[in-house]
């Protein structure tokens, strides 16, 4: 889990809103350490006029050898990554947070650059003037530091070190995304002969599985943000299907679908789930609707449409297969 967020900053005016952002945060923000070129011996901003003791930077290299240098009035001074005077190896930022649990935010291409080839997780802060920095090869870019949380912080950390994000959490049950390791769980499932009576079956080989799922994770949800989502019970961590938000081609509203186990089939888990992703798609995502696609004969899922809320639309037809349409549409 993500444990600490490190600014590393350049600029002055982004130091001062990222420490204004700091003390928004309140108690949250103690996990929140912040270093520039404009940052006191004693963690505080400097004051117009002062000699810059911390965080001299070079434009073109910076100090993560941990080497010392000298400041216009004959002092010694410290690099952005906090090497403090007359010590030796990796520069404090290196040093004192732990590489698998630190998220870093820079507003300098070079930083950005040498934290990625040193194995960090690092975002780019563009904002300001830096808009000419290269940030080539990051994942994500924060471009207004008071509109974000620590959420959206933990989610950028969560999907570039391979963990899933939980999206919604129910009475009973926990919404996250897929992960590899879900696709056994997946095949205990469909395992059942009427799971697959109204959709697709799963590979065949369970590796070409897995590699299909690492690709979804990567593509879909690194893409979109949401997709198909792992279905878990709160009382024993047990998978107990799946449900989400999906496009299909030819069609201009995203669609619900879900499958629950057996075992737990009438047992209200759908209804549950369904109605929670309805209201997460329509208020969180913004969409002006959600439609449902229900091959004829399955009277159990047009039921569960018809409890949603959705209304029948109409009969339509795709990849080959007649489906009942069932629509419903945000209340303006």
């Amino acid at each position: 889990m993500l444990g600490k967020i490190v600014f590393l900053i350049w600029d002055r005016k982004l130091l001062e809103k990222a420490a204004q952002r700091k003390r928004d945060m309140g108690a949250e923000g103690r996990n929140v350490h912040i270093w520039g070129r404009h940052v006191r011996e004693d963690g505080e901003l400097e004051k117009e006029g002062e000699g810059c003791r911390i965080g001299e930077l070079e434009e073109k290299g910076l100090d993560f050898d941990g080497r010392d240098g000298d400041g216009e009035d004959g002092d010694k001074v410290k690099s952005v990554t906090g090497t403090a005077c007359g010590e030796s190896g990796k520069p404090r930022c290196l040093e004192e947070y732990e590489s698998d649990s630190t998220l870093f935010v820079t507003d300098k291409g070079a930083i950005l650059q040498e934290l990625k080839r040193t194995g960090r997780y690092v975002i780019a802060l563009l904002e300001g003037e830096n808009g000419q920095e290269d940030f080539s090869g990051a994942p994500y870019a924060v471009t207004d530091l008071a509109e974000l949380s620590l959420d959206s912080f933990d989610k950028a950390y969560r999907r570039m070190a391979g963990m899933p994000w939980t999206v919604l959490e129910t009475e009973r049950c926990v919404i996250r995304e897929t992960t590899v390791a879900d696709v056994d769980e997946f095949y205990r499932i469909y395992a059942e002969p009427s799971i697959t009576y109204y959709m697709d079956r799963l590979y065949d080989n369970p590796e070409e599985e897995r590699a299909y799922a690492e690709e979804y994770i990567r593509k879909v949800y690194g893409f979109y943000g949401y997709g198909m989502w792992s279905i878990v019970r709160k009382d024993n961590g047990r998978v107990i299907g799946r449900a989400g938000l999906s496009w299909r081609e030819g069609f201009d509203l995203p669609e619900i679908g879900f499958v629950i186990e057996v075992p737990c089939q009438r047992m209200g888990y759908a209804y549950e789930v369904c109605s929670a992703i309805v209201e997460y798609g329509m208020g969180e995502l913004e969409f002006g609707g959600i439609q449902a696609l229900v091959e004829p004969g399955n009277a159990a899922s047009m039921g569960l449409c018809r409890k949603l809320g959705m209304e029948w639309k109409e009969t339509v037809e795709s990849g080959g297969k007649m489906y009942e349409r069932f629509v419903i549409y945000t209340v303006s």
